[in-house]
């Protein structure tokens, strides 16, 4: 089956909308075949479910989301002490600091861990920030949490050590401000997988958190 987005030379056997475009936007789409409109919404899986069901796969959609809950479960047994950290998802980029309310699938990784934005963060998630803000390098220190996550992309040409080298590049010696980078709990993913939302990305976001997590010192006295 063929699911285009708007293309009517392909002649898409479903097209997928979301549902706040309008009602002469559908009608405009239905003249080139069979429209689904889809939620728009920021809670987990509501809008991945809508896409399964519109293309008839919702067996294998509930059955991959069971397994990722299995996998969820699995983690919180092996890394606990994730259960009500707090963490923060910063970055440098082109000389400016960003703080992150949200990140894909990260995000949902995290929250599904039970760990905790920091109050800035979910500030920024509670007036409908989804992903990030360029801010001022004076609100570092108020991104003190159990966790820092950032990211790299070997799209761009990075090294797992350019996320740091931006950072200290905005703010030297920014590292000594952030008790989890001073105490070794700066964690850097790959930005390819770090903000996918398929269950593929998501699995790999699951085993990445346990592994650069399980054994690090210092959260609990950081409490």
């Amino acid at each position: 089956m063929k699911i285009l987005a708007l293309n009517a030379a392909h002649r898409p056997d479903l097209i997928l909308e979301c549902a706040d475009a309008g009602a002469n936007q559908a009608e405009k789409l239905r003249a080139t075949g069979p429209v689904a409109l889809l939620p728009v919404t920021t809670e987990p899986f509501v809008f991945s479910r809508a896409i399964a069901d519109a293309a008839g796969v919702s067996p294998k959609f509930e059955f991959e989301l069971a397994r990722y809950e299995r996998l969820i479960e699995d983690a919180r047994r092996w890394v606990p002490e994730l259960d009500g950290a707090t963490y923060a998802k910063i970055q440098g980029w082109d000389g400016q600091l960003n703080v992150f309310a949200g990140y894909g699938g990260i995000t949902q990784v995290l929250a599904d861990l039970r760990m905790e934005r920091t109050e800035f963060a979910q500030e920024m998630a509670d007036r409908g920030v989804v992903w990030g803000e360029e801010v001022s390098v004076e609100v570092l220190p108020l991104q003190q949490a159990d966790y820092i996550f950032d990211t790299f992309t070997v799209a761009y040409g990075d090294t797992a050590t350019s996320a740091y080298d931006r950072m200290e590049g905005i703010i030297p010696g920014w590292c000594d401000i952030l008790r989890a980078c001073a105490e070794g709990r700066y964690i850097v993913l790959p930005r390819e997988h770090a903000t996918g939302t398929d269950f593929g990305s998501l699995e790999r976001q699951v085993y990445y958190i346990v592994t650069h997590v399980g054994g690090r010192t210092g959260v609990a006295s950081s409490k």
